[in-house]
């Protein structure tokens, strides 16, 4: 494909076309973006900084902070292909289910309970996680169901995608530190 078709073809569709030429190059769509203080200087480094200043706690279990990294990842690179963000955020509520999947295994919950919802109710009525953890843990539910069925591409901005980031991450670690005894 000639520069001009990429050119011609990132206009229709509205987002940068990978190309050998283009691949390492900042994703059109970051500028004017505001990322920080340092922005101007160091756009990646400013980007970087938003979002690995809400960590992981330990308690949370390792499959979660690897699933956590792919999130992180597709964040960082975001810089060089926009659409990655939102695929980030599409990632952290898949996150989110495995989190939930391990908890209630933790629990003791009753097996054949298969479902995000069922889970998640059983882990409230138990008195694992409180009525306001379960409604921000069922508003992650939803946004899963609607990236995973999706009617169009939707992009994300920058700062939606770090509240979904800093959201998540308070959710995952207030799950795996509180104890494992009905409150």
């Amino acid at each position: 494909m000639t520069s001009m078709e990429n050119a011609e073809k990132e206009r229709r569709l509205g987002i940068k076309c990978v190309s050998v030429k283009n691949c390492f190059d900042m994703d059109p769509a970051w500028r004017g973006v505001y990322l920080g203080e340092s922005s101007w200087d160091d756009p990646l480094r400013t980007w970087l900084e938003n979002f690995c200043r809400v960590p992981l706690l330990d308690c949370v279990p390792d499959c979660i902070h690897k699933q956590f990294e792919v999130v992180r990842g597709a964040y960082t690179y975001s810089i060089f292909y926009y659409p990655l963000l939102t695929l980030g955020a599409e990632q952290i509520s898949r996150v989110m289910e495995t989190a939930i999947a391990l908890r209630y295994k933790g629990c003791a919950g009753p097996e054949g309970n298969r479902s995000f919802k069922g889970r998640t109710d059983w882990l409230r009525k138990q008195g694992y996680i409180s009525e306001e953890l379960s409604e921000e843990i069922e508003i992650t539910r939803k946004q899963r169901n609607m990236a995973s069925h999706p009617t169009q591409q939707w992009i994300i901005s920058p700062g939606p995608a770090i509240s979904i980031l800093e959201t998540h991450v308070k959710i995952l670690n207030e799950l795996f530190s509180s104890t494992d005894e009905a409150g």
